[in-house]
């Protein structure tokens, strides 16, 4: 599915696949998309914790773009040391992302990817 369909269709994939980080991902891009970092911070941090679920190439891109997108809610809520930890094995391969490019420069200007 798409972003937007899987952020419209959010809440009913976490409770039906609670386990998925893929879910957890499209709450946290729902709670984004209404500017509520504490709660999108909380969905891609449960997301993280479950990134096991995902193997391959695709689950070491998907970790890596949920460290980003992670480490910007922290930046929002003033917690700029903890988002330094999470982004860091992210922040060179957020730079070869072009759909990370935005969330990067946020996380370049608060001092949290440097390179």
């Amino acid at each position: 599915a798409d972003l937007s369909s899987g952020m419209d269709r959010s809440a009913d994939l976490v409770t039906r696949y609670p386990h998925d980080p893929r879910s957890h991902f499209f709450r946290g891009a729902y709670f984004a998309r209404l500017n509520d970092v504490a709660d999108a911070g909380t969905q891609f941090r449960t997301a993280l914790d479950r990134r096991s679920a995902l193997t391959g190439e695709r689950g070491e891109r998907f970790e890596m773009g949920l460290r980003i997108l992670y480490a910007t809610t922290l930046v929002a809520q003033g917690q700029s040391p903890e988002a330094r930890d999470i982004a860091a094995p992210a922040c060179r391969a957020a730079a070869e992302s072009p759909n990370l490019a935005n969330a990067l420069a946020y996380l370049q200007s608060a001092k949290v990817c440097t390179d």
